[in-house]
């Protein structure tokens, strides 16, 4: 049949065997069981498949085309005319020719499957049927039927972004554009190569994200999107709740980096980013022989960093962020804020050093650092023969110690040790310094620790030295050497 000119129809019904059509943007053909029809110059050609296991492949013009795909049915829309398809098994729709052209595709009530690689989309239907799309500029697909429907994205040599919110996600570059809104599931993956960026946002209930080297995902109230092998992953909880974030380690070394509305864990060839969220949590686990570090930074509140050996958490107003695991923990009290951090101690022999602007502890397999709190507190509950070293300051400060703790502090700073068997206390950058002991007893020079007592204090080029009688609590000035040993029995 040829329309030799004007704007002409043409109706196709196939049948009831296995019936092959194909539909060009001018013509067609049908062919089955005995039979082909052939048509030309045709401006929009109706196709019904009429039984048996009909398939229909469909191209394009060199204009800008859509097609639009659903169970058993598709139409092409192009300038000239419209295609359209019903009752067929298996669509195949080819965009061959010139101009900007798009796929949509629509899901089934029932179960189905949406699969994109670049300029590439199928849909797999829960009863076995498919709609595919290939060579399009742009492929969308809508699952609003109804069922458990699930998307899966590929990605491109190049270097490609994945977009994912509650409703909808997108995988992308310059060169092609894939999107699939209202899916329950989604799933990016990053296997083609380039330096690709996974984009996972939250919805505003209560949101969960975690991040491995390998894989992150985001899920909430009736979404789960996630993405595996991108070189950098970052979820984001703009949009309230209570949302938690958790990252985990490699088993090389890695580098936590959080703030308030901040949180990387990066290593070899990954790097994953919670922001904005209230809650983060980072694992090193991987227990290999590698350094992991974690550096915490304060807000412009009161904050406060605690530590044992194997964890370390630094919170405030609206934040938590805890580093669990790490070898080291570091925390920065640059914003503002009176600012608090305590330490705890090992089993083993652990040491606290303190000075006006940092405090750290260490001890086996395990270094944490506090610097520019203007509290730092030390316990040493665990066990061990556990040390404290504390340094002034240039200006006037005190030094107090009694049988449980030792404390130096000014205006500007306060260090406390407490539990420790032996304490160093130095007086020796300048100001004019006082020891206030309580119920200690003091002697000459710098004594061996020996039988003096459960514990002992140095004391080094204190100015003043007064010691408290336990019994009238009243403080008795006494002379002073440039080195002093006092002790608890």
């Amino acid at each position: 049949f040829d329309g030799l000119g004007g704007n002409d129809s043409v109706v196709l019904t196939g049948g009831g065997g296995d019936d092959v059509i194909e539909l060009f943007a001018d013509g067609g053909t049908m062919a089955g069981d005995g039979y082909t029809v052939s048509v030309a110059a045709v401006e929009s050609i109706a196709v019904t498949g009429g039984g048996g296991d009909d398939a229909v492949t469909l191209y394009d013009s060199n204009g800008d085309d859509t097609f639009v795909g659903w169970r058993s049915g598709a139409m092409m829309e192009m300038p000239s005319g419209t295609h359209t398809v019903a009752d067929v098994d298996t669509i195949v729709a080819k965009a061959t020719g010139a101009g900007h052209d798009l796929a949509k595709f629509y899901d089934s009530p029932g179960d189905d499957t949406f699969v994109t690689v670049p300029a590439y989309g199928k849909m797999y239907f829960a009863d076995g049927l498919t709609t595919q799309a290939e060579s399009f500029d742009e492929v969308h697909a809508y699952a609003t039927a109804g069922g458990y429907d699930v998307t899966r994205m590929y990605d491109s040599p190049g270097d490609d972004t994945f977009y994912a919110t509650p409703i909808e996600t997108a995988l992308y570059n310059g060169t092609f554009f894939n999107r699939a809104k209202y899916f329950e599931e989604v799933h990016g993956f990053a296997t083609a190569g380039g330096e690709d960026l996974a984009l996972l946002f939250d919805s505003t209930g209560d949101d969960t994200f975690y991040a491995t080297p390998v894989e992150g995902a985001m899920s909430g109230d009736g979404y789960f999107n996630r993405a595996k092998f991108f070189e950098e992953l970052r979820g984001d909880a703009s949009l309230g709740g209570d949302d938690t974030a958790e990252l985990f380690d490699s088993a090389g070394e890695d580098l936590l980096v959080a703030t308030p509305t901040y949180a990387s864990l990066s290593g070899e060839g990954f790097n994953n980013q919670a922001l904005n969220f209230p809650s983060v949590k980072a694992y090193a686990t991987n227990t290999d022989g590698a350094y992991d570090l974690a550096r915490l930074y304060d807000s412009p509140g009161d904050d406060l960093f605690w530590t044992t050996p194997t964890y370390g958490a630094l919170s405030g107003q609206g934040y938590m962020n805890q580093a669990i695991g790490f070898d080291g923990v570091n925390a920065y009290a640059y914003a503002g804020g009176y600012d608090t951090a305590k330490f705890y101690d090992s089993a083993g022999d652990d040491t606290f050093y303190a000075t006006p602007v940092e405090g750290m502890i260490w001890g086996p397999g395990y270094y944490h650092r506090a610097k520019d709190f203007e509290a730092v507190h030390a316990f040493a509950t665990a066990g061990g023969d556990d040390t404290a070293y504390l340094f002034d300051s240039e200006a006037d400060d005190v030094f107090y110690a009694n049988s449980s703790e030792a404390v130096m502090y000014n205006a500007t700073f306060y260090n406390r040790a407490k539990y420790f068997e032996q304490v160093y206390a130095h007086s020796d950058a300048g100001g004019v310094d006082r020891a206030s002991l309580f119920g200690a007893t003091v002697a000459s020079g710098e004594q061996a620790a020996g039988e003096l007592g459960a514990k002992v204090a140095w004391l080094y080029e204190f100015e003043e030295l007064y010691n408290a009688d336990e019994s009238t609590d009243e403080p008795v000035e006494q002379a002073i050497d440039m080195i002093m040993t006092a002790y608890w029995p």
